[in-house]
């Protein structure tokens, strides 16, 4: 019974554990981050690779503006409601050790000096 809860609870969590860290293992490489000086228009270049052992069928990239952090508490909080976020659709996802370029011009946004910015694949 107590074994059951234990599995039930922990079995979801590791399988996505293993499959992040193995099968559908990404990493994400920016060659340029470039702020419009006249509009509020942020540019992102950059690639995206796959370092798994699956041939990817869809990849998203997800991007977040977040504050600097100060407090290690108060950057967690910060990290689940971020300033500015945005997901785009990678239409080509890279085969197995390869790489696919992506572009995001991202209108309405502006980085300040006193924030960061996050960029994390997620691809199946």
């Amino acid at each position: 019974m107590i074994l059951d809860l234990i599995l039930l609870v922990v079995g979801p969590i590791g399988i996505k554990f293993v499959l992040d860290s193995y099968l559908r293992k990404n990493s994400v490489e920016l060659q340029t981050v470039h702020q419009l000086v006249y509009s509020d228009t942020l540019i992102i270049q950059g690639k995206i690779y796959n370092k798994g052992r699956i041939n990817f069928q869809k990849c998203f990239l997800h991007v977040k503006i977040l504050p600097k952090p100060k407090d290690g508490f108060l950057s967690t909080i910060k990290n689940i409601k971020p300033l500015h976020r945005k997901s785009i659709y990678i239409k080509e996802p890279p085969a197995i050790g390869k790489s696919s370029e992506f572009e995001l011009m991202w209108e309405g946004v502006r980085l300040q000096e006193d924030q960061n910015l996050s960029v994390k694949g997620e691809c199946y």
